[in-house]
């Protein structure tokens, strides 16, 4: 998996933007290939908040660019609260 990131961050509030790509090798069985390797790219958006000074909410917004033997996935949305003992 390679990874990239642009983030700008203050005391409580973080945003970034993420680049994913996931690559895997092609499996082989009995002697024969089964043309199977992974090829995915996606990027995803992220804002963390801290509401209070030990609770965080995080909102997650990303979608697949390309995939090859793999799920791809349209929209992905993700609300987060995260508490902090």
């Amino acid at each position: 998996r390679r990874q990239r990131q642009m983030c700008i961050r203050d005391s409580t509030t973080t945003a970034s933007l993420n680049y994913y790509h996931d690559f895997g090798g092609e499996t082989e069985v009995a002697g024969v290939k089964q043309q199977d390797e992974l090829n995915s790219n996606r990027w995803q958006f992220t804002v963390q908040h801290f509401v209070q000074p030990d609770l965080q909410v995080q909102l997650q917004y990303g979608r697949s660019i390309s995939v090859e033997n793999g799920f791809f996935e349209n929209d992905r949305i993700n609300l987060r609260f995260v508490k902090v003992f």
